[in-house]
């Protein structure tokens, strides 16, 4: 039985405030799925003190989205530097719709170019 992995673009070259956040407008299907990962991808200004935290939002039906976080993980910056920082996350693809939500915890600087890339592999 041989695996498939599809890629799709859910957050693609997005800026996201200094303590704000942002919505993937594009959700991940989960159906015939046995492995979720994130690539996060984004530029940091030399002024960044804290970096940006990834809350992976689930839903069963595609339209009504979990108020509690399924799981999260924070994409961290070097003070001072200006980086791109890339991270893979497994999750359980045990709901049937993912998306993310970026919140950016520095309070006076902006993460620009932010990138996220969803792969699932399925059977």
């Amino acid at each position: 039985m041989a695996l498939a992995k599809t890629v799709t673009h859910i957050i693609q070259n997005t800026s996201i405030g200094a303590s704000s956040y942002y919505d993937s407008t594009s959700y991940v299907t989960l159906t015939d799925g046995i492995a979720l990962a994130f690539d996060v991808s984004m530029l940091s200004s030399s002024s960044a003190e804290a970096g940006v935290r990834a809350d992976v939002i689930a839903s069963p039906d595609g339209t009504t989205w979990n108020t509690q976080v399924y799981d999260q993980f924070t994409v961290t910056f070097s003070s001072g530097t200006t980086e791109i920082y890339s991270q893979t996350f497994d999750v359980n693809p045990a709901p049937k719709y993912i998306k993310l939500r970026l919140t950016n915890l520095s309070t006076g600087s902006i993460a620009s170019a932010c990138n996220v890339d969803s792969i699932v592999q399925s059977a």
